[in-house]
């Protein structure tokens, strides 16, 4: 593996934790990559960026540069999948883009077969990639569609972290909330608080550097 891979993987795990400061080593990455003009290095750099925002919509600092630095078709086949989930959840950020557009259609299939077929991913990303599009068959309206992505999570929620965890129970619920199924929504939903009071917990055992 080259640095810059080796960079961006660490840095991925940094999001997939939400570590501290790790917007600003992003965007710190995607500058450094600017002005060295390697735009193949800063399009992966704005994926990880764009994916951020998109795993809990609450830092969308250095947006406008992620959003013109991103790359939907990546030069290295194995970052497809990363772009192919900011494609989808792209419209939420940027309002040039919309959910219904039916060039999204094939890009939305590839996204799910990647995510029922490809097992070299670690379960926390597989759960940020898999929310996302969650979050676009919410946008669409497509409840059906949402429900079969949480079907073929399931099994992967054992392996995952706390936060993912916690992240995909509280989603879960608002999806079955939506649909009127109140119960299902109801125990989720304690799943999530459960998972998610471990996880504080977890985390405040945790020494950070200085």
């Amino acid at each position: 593996m080259d640095r810059a891979a080796e960079t961006l993987d660490s840095l991925m795990g940094a999001l997939l934790t939400d570590a501290p400061g790790v917007r600003d080593l992003l965007r710190e990455r995607l500058a450094a990559t600017q002005r060295a003009a390697d735009a193949p290095a800063a399009a992966r750099a704005a994926t990880l960026l764009l994916l951020h925002s998109l795993a809990d919509f609450a830092d969308f600092r250095g947006l406008a540069a992620a959003l013109a630095a991103f790359d939907p078709a990546p030069a290295d086949p194995a970052d497809q999948m990363r772009a192919d989930a900011v494609v989808l959840g792209r419209p939420s950020l940027d309002h040039a883009h919309d959910h219904d557009d039916p060039r999204l259609r094939p890009v939305r299939q590839r996204l799910f077969d990647d995510l029922r077929n490809r097992i070299d991913l670690a379960p926390d990303e597989r759960l940020l990639l898999a929310k996302v599009l969650v979050d676009h068959d919410s946008m669409r309206n497509d409840m059906t569609a949402c429900a079969r992505v949480l079907a073929l999570m399931q099994d992967l929620l054992p392996r995952a972290s706390l936060r993912w965890q916690a992240t995909w129970w509280r989603m879960a619920a608002e999806t079955h909330a939506y649909t009127g199924h109140t119960s299902v929504a109801s125990g989720q939903s304690r799943r999530g608080s459960r998972a998610c009071s471990c996880a504080l917990a977890a985390w405040a055992r945790l020494v950070w550097p200085v």
